[in-house]
């Protein structure tokens, strides 16, 4: 059941932190992974036909390139991967900026906590980060002294901005609109009933944030069903 889903996602997510917090991360730093990633399959013995994500790849390459624009991101949220993703459906190049929010505990096994660091403490130790998103919260871009911060305003700045590539949003009116309503109900509602679920200790609590989560999920499923405009939903 979804107890076993939302244990094994912890369980797996507890592992990576443990790995992560013997590396220093109290600073922001360009996106270099895929070294610390190999290590850590070896250290869990994941098959060995198991190939590299090509993403990180990318990023890396992205990176290499001199760039003005600045990604502030965390590799786990995936609020700023819809940014990463908008500026590799542009084809831009960019800046992967690394921002570990959390704290992290000697006490606890590998120093692991999902304990967000304080605003402050997040300014002191990533000044460029708090400037670019004041709120303390990933994504945020910097493009050359344009600093835009939330994850679907972040991009619609990328769409707008930078005309290369696709238009990631339609031209009409009423299916833009649609657009904006229905990522803005995965994200206040879908997700954050599904992160209420996973988060929480007392199983009363996970039982009614877990129907809440299907239920949403049935709300979603309905509209896409009723799609005939081609084979996307949005």
């Amino acid at each position: 059941g979804s107890e076993v889903l939302v244990e094994g996602s912890d369980r797996c997510e507890r592992k990576i932190f443990r790995f992560l917090s013997g590396h220093n991360f109290t600073t922001p730093t360009p996106f270099s992974s895929r070294a610390l990633m190999s290590e850590y399959t070896k250290k869990i013995n994941w098959p060995a036909e198991w190939k590299d994500a090509a993403g990180e790849e990318t990023i890396a390459k992205r990176s290499a390139v001199e760039s003005p624009i600045k990604l502030y991101t965390s590799w786990f949220c995936p609020f700023a991967q819809r940014a990463w993703i908008a500026l590799e459906e542009k084809n831009i190049d960019y800046q992967w900026i690394e921002i570990n929010p959390y704290e992290i505990d000697e006490k606890e096994p590998g120093g692991y906590t999902k304990k967000a660091l304080p605003l402050p403490e997040k300014k002191k130790r990533f000044p460029g980060f708090v400037e670019t998103s004041p709120s303390g919260l990933v994504p945020g871009i910097d493009n050359n002294g344009e600093k835009v911060w939330d994850s679907l305003i972040v991009v619609e700045y990328i769409n707008d901005a930078f005309k290369e590539g696709p238009e990631l949003m339609p031209s009409d009116p009423l299916s833009k609109s649609r657009v904006r309503y229905w990522s803005g109900y995965v994200t206040d509602v879908v997700q954050k009933n599904y992160y209420a679920m996973l988060i929480s200790q007392d199983a009363e609590v996970q039982e009614n944030f877990r129907q809440k989560f299907f239920d949403s999920c049935r709300i979603f499923s309905r509209q896409m069903a009723n799609t005939d405009e081609g084979a996307y939903f949005l």
